[in-house]
């Protein structure tokens, strides 16, 4: 009876040692170029920036924190070094791209909330009659048209949902 339950927490563990580990190299990284001497035509400033970047990028790919606090955390770390000023750094966080990326996602959350992607993979599947080749071109296909008249970033995000859709009523998670 246990068994399930101790696969999950040795699987939970396993996260939560490699969110550790992806944590610690971040702060090694932040540390590092905090610290390191300054290049010619590098400033201390510039050598930080680099290093908050790459930490930022560890944090994203590996997932170890979620996004939100990642991206205050590192904010919050640019300013702590010097990188640019606290008005500078909210002024790019700021950025009309990325409240343009916020509405492509809640646009695609909405739409999760309709009926509409389960109608548009119920479509696409019985076209492509159970040919792999076929439900791959009508979804390439669908999207392309959908970008001609849509921004490409909220096309792929809502095709996203779509697939991820489709995946759930195959019994993938």
């Amino acid at each position: 009876m246990g068994g399930i339950y101790e696969a999950a927490s040795k699987g939970e563990d396993t996260m939560r040692a490699k969110s550790l580990a992806s944590l610690a190299l971040a702060l090694a990284v932040i540390s590092i170029s905090a610290n390191a001497p300054t290049l010619d035509g590098l400033t201390a400033a510039g050598l930080s920036g680099i290093g908050v970047l790459v930490a930022t990028i560890i944090l994203m790919i590996t997932e170890a924190l979620p996004l939100p606090i990642t991206m205050l955390s590192m904010m919050s770390a640019a300013f702590l070094l010097g990188v640019a000023s606290f008005s500078d750094i909210c002024a790019s966080f700021g950025n009309s791209a990325v409240f343009f990326m916020l509405a492509s996602f809640g646009v695609s959350a909405g739409l999760m909330n309709t009926n509409i992607p389960q109608a548009f993979v119920e479509r696409v599947v019985d076209w492509s009659r159970g040919k792999s080749k076929r439900l791959v071109a009508g979804f390439l296909a669908a999207s392309a048209i959908t970008s001609s008249f849509m921004s490409d970033v909220p096309t792929c995000v809502i095709f996203g949902a779509f697939a991820a859709k489709l995946l759930e009523a195959s019994g993938h998670d």
